[in-house]
């Protein structure tokens, strides 16, 4: 749990935990931080092992990278609920 003491760590899992993924810039936004500041967050967090990615395909461009939780997270505290959802839902 000491991986994941900042506050701004609990905000970013939290509002992941409540989605089926988010990206950085819905992230930022929620949180009022910037979009570079969260992406660090969402970075070391990946790398620690409590996120992890999957693209959503959009109507035209790239696809959108998302950040959701992983069974870490998940097992890390029982605050956490991990959705695993299928990206062909999508």
């Amino acid at each position: 749990a000491r991986d994941i003491a900042k506050p701004q760590t609990f905000a970013i899992l939290d509002l992941i935990k409540r989605s089926t993924g988010l990206p950085v810039k819905e992230l930022a936004k929620a949180m009022k931080m910037s979009y570079m500041g969260v992406k660090q967050h969402c970075t070391e967090l990946e790398k620690k092992g409590f996120l992890d990615t999957w693209r959503r395909p959009g109507e035209v461009g790239r696809p959108e990278k998302l950040y959701r939780l992983t069974e870490k997270a998940a097992a890390c505290s029982g605050f956490f609920h991990v959705r695993s959802p299928s990206p062909d839902r999508w």
